[in-house]
């Protein structure tokens, strides 16, 4: 399967690490976050901000998302999370871990690490 934003089947990759986090919200905040995130399908991945984040500089391709930006991009559109100073380009995925637990209230509902199942 190519990379960019498609709806991928249950257990297409083996993660080293993952985490499924359960933010409360109404419905229609649910609804705004799931309508943002289709309006995302067929878009590229950004290989642009991966390379950023390893060089240390801020860098983007217009139109493009890594998952951690775009997670980040459907929580704004929603008005769920406010005064993040950066741009969703460079929110690596543990700090989207940090804000959706710390900042939104978040509860890990599953997590795994080597492809194994952690206690939660």
């Amino acid at each position: 399967m190519p990379g960019g934003g498609h709806i991928r089947p249950d257990h297409y990759e083996r993660w080293t690490r993952r985490a499924l986090i359960e933010i409360p919200c109404s419905t229609g905040e649910y609804i705004i976050w799931l309508d943002w995130l289709y309006g995302q399908l067929g878009k590229a991945y950004d290989q642009q901000a991966i390379l950023g984040f390893i060089l240390g500089i801020s860098s983007h391709g217009e139109g493009r998302w890594i998952c951690s930006a775009c997670q980040t991009g459907a929580l704004k559109a929603a008005g769920l999370l406010h005064g993040v100073p950066i741009p969703n380009s460079q929110i690596p995925p543990d700090a989207l871990y940090l804000l959706a637990t710390a900042a939104l209230g978040g509860k890990v509902m599953r997590e795994s690490r080597g492809g194994k199942a952690c206690p939660t």
